[in-house]
């Protein structure tokens, strides 16, 4: 082999390896998602309603530490229990399936982003939970964001 075709192989190596590297960031990034986002949802229904109502003032508090001023509105389900995940993480109520991620939430920086509704890993973690702790819990698909936006494009007012 020449010098030249060892160092495009190296090349195409990088490329790969790099490529290999993000493709595995992403997933882990949009499992633990997955995870916290069914996990919420199924703990959320376990809690007495007084819990439940610390869960959504922790989030309407979560948003006003970031200086956020809107009201607290989420186009979809992953949004929803991404921020109640979050929420209980802080006020330490752990995820009612303990076997799973023992004991405690993952990281999820930006849950408006974390994952889309329709993202397939939610299917897998459902059937996971499903099958292995007898948890049946899903997320709706449904995602609001384009309805606002184009009634927002349709009354600008």
């Amino acid at each position: 082999m020449t010098t030249f075709a060892i160092l495009i192989a190296i090349l195409i190596a990088l490329v790969a390896g790099t490529y290999g590297v993000i493709k595995w960031k992403s997933f882990a990034r949009r499992h633990r998602a997955a995870v916290n986002v069914l996990l919420a949802k199924h703990t959320y229904g376990t809690l007495s309603e007084r819990d439940r109502r610390r869960v959504q003032d922790q989030v309407v508090s979560i948003f006003k530490e970031v200086q956020y001023e809107g009201s607290v509105e989420f186009d979809n389900e992953t949004q929803r229990y991404g921020w109640y995940a979050l929420a209980m993480a802080e006020l330490e109520i752990a995820p009612a399936v303990q076997a799973y991620v023992h004991p405690k939430w993952y990281l999820v920086r930006n849950p408006f982003v974390a994952i889309s509704p329709t993202d397939k890993l939610l299917t897998m973690v459902s059937n996971y939970l499903r099958d292995k702790h007898g948890v049946n819990v899903t997320i709706d698909p449904e995602d609001k964001y384009m309805e606002r936006l184009k009634a927002l494009i349709n009354n600008p007012h």
